[in-house]
């Protein structure tokens, strides 16, 4: 099956968001249409993420919520934190999951929510026109889950999202300092530029083993239908998350630096990586010092 993720996302590695969209569409990979095990959602996304990081975030957001919705066959998008007013990729959602500060994750018809596009210089993000009166869009759900059921699968294949970015980012830097000359020898033969490669090599190491026992975690709750153990595991997994987005950040700080001028060009992507993962911080970063 990695062959497979890997000759998808080569097709959709030079591709925008919307002609990827329609690539994962014909080749089966949304929406998803049967029970599929969370590590191999998790090996798909970072896969996907290491050619096209945008597709790997969408993917995080509807693996996840296939997932707590039982494989509803749906496109969704969500707020990602209780009561945000930012709903990523909405123009494509046949479905909305609303966070709310009670603690729990309502589902809803997109057509209840009035949205605007907005650019964030990274990803595709809409806003809601207005506040929104959450009492009346939880009145007009169709089902409701607990929030942690929903961040928890969400929270772990994010980390698959940024281990393929890192992956990407540190293949490149690899790459480059191999050939880039510099004082008749390459740059990767001097300390500071092999420090920030082995730095980014240890984190691979480190968010794949972690990964594993969280999968395999997630996957137990669902086979056993007790969603009440997601509270548990919510609470082990935003330690790993919180570093590997802090961590992540500065490896991709490091790896843009390393190509010198050329890393903040379009042609190397790493620029836009770096973007989104700001993006995403923000988008998700405040709840997960949050303990519902």
């Amino acid at each position: 099956m990695k062959e497979e993720y890997i000759k998808v996302g080569r097709a959709i590695q030079n591709l925008g968001f919307y002609e990827s969209l329609s690539v994962l569409k014909e080749s089966g990979f949304l929406p998803l249409t049967e029970h599929v095990e969370i590590g191999e959602l998790f090996e798909v996304i970072e896969t996907i993420s290491y050619h096209n990081s945008e597709i790997g975030f969408f993917l995080s957001i509807n693996f996840s919520s296939s997932v707590v919705s039982g494989f509803a066959q749906k496109i969704f998008t969500s707020n990602l934190k209780p009561d945000s007013l930012i709903f990523p990729y909405a123009d494509v959602c046949s479905d909305t999951i609303f966070l709310s500060s009670d603690g729990s994750a309502y589902f809803l018809n997109p057509k209840h929510i009035d949205f605007e596009y907005f650019d964030s210089l990274s990803l595709s993000l809409y806003r809601t026109k207005k506040e929104l009166n959450t009492e009346a869009l939880k009145l007009k759900s169709h089902s409701r889950t607990n929030i942690e059921n929903f961040l928890v699968p969400f929270y772990n294949l994010v980390i698959a999202y940024i281990l393929g970015a890192v992956r990407r980012a540190a293949d490149a830097s690899i790459s480059y300092a191999s050939e880039r000359v510099q004082g008749g020898k390459p740059i990767i033969n001097y300390f500071h530029v092999s420090e920030k490669i082995s730095r980014m090599k240890e984190f691979i190491e480190l968010i794949s083993n972690a990964s594993k026992s969280f999968c395999s975690d997630i996957e137990k709750i669902i086979e056993k239908k007790d969603s009440a153990d997601f509270s548990s595991v919510y609470q082990k997994i935003i330690h790993p998350l919180r570093y590997a987005l802090r961590e992540s950040e500065k490896i991709l700080s490091d790896s843009i630096q390393i190509h010198g001028g050329y890393g903040y060009m379009k042609d190397y992507h790493l620029e836009k990586y770096f973007r989104e993962l700001r993006t995403i911080k923000s988008l998700i970063g405040d709840i997960i010092f949050t303990k519902f």
